[in-house]
């Protein structure tokens, strides 16, 4: 018993993590008053050639204050082709506490998640699609969340000694 290759996760595969795709973020694209015609461009890069792996156009759309709304235009270049995909992405604002002003939201876009509409700061585009969405709806998790915890006892270990307890370690 637990001898190798006893294990069942041999065969496991990866979840997609969010550092794997592409992400647009609301403290990116706005500060408040917003304007109600701005257009932009994004571009995402590879960092060591300079290469453009895809880039988004958008145009805010905020003529009406109870509905507010981005338009994106998502291009991506799949093996030489050029592809693009449109969308209306929602947004929604809620007023902040603390130093006044507003803190803008995404509402997911996603035709196919079950996250209900629901509000993100972030939305992600994955390394095979055109469409953003939420963390929740393309079924992401973080790169630190499938991290090996070999270290686990050295930080047990540390955290004990803080509180001043004793603790041996026997391998």
């Amino acid at each position: 018993m637990g001898g190798s290759g006893s294990t069942r996760w041999q065969n496991y595969e990866r979840r997609l993590a969010v550092e794997d795709c592409l992400c647009v973020s609301t403290t990116d694209l706005f500060r408040y008053p917003l304007p109600t015609d701005r257009l932009g461009q994004i571009d995402w890069t590879i960092r060591r050639t300079g290469g453009i792996l895809a880039f988004m156009f958008y145009q805010l759309d905020a003529t009406d204050l109870n509905d507010q709304r981005i338009w994106t235009s998502v291009n991506r270049n799949f093996d030489g082709v050029m592809k693009s995909e449109e969308q209306w992405v929602g947004l929604e604002w809620t007023e902040c506490n603390r130093h006044g002003g507003v803190r803008w939201w995404f509402t997911c876009p996603s035709p196919y998640g079950s996250c209900g509409n629901r509000r993100c700061r972030k939305l992600y585009l994955t390394p095979n699609g055109l469409l953003l969405s939420c963390r929740e709806c393309h079924n992401l998790t973080y790169a630190s969340c499938q991290d090996s915890h070999r270290n686990d006892w050295l930080q047990r270990m540390i955290k004990n000694r803080s509180v001043g307890q004793h603790s041996t370690i026997v391998e």
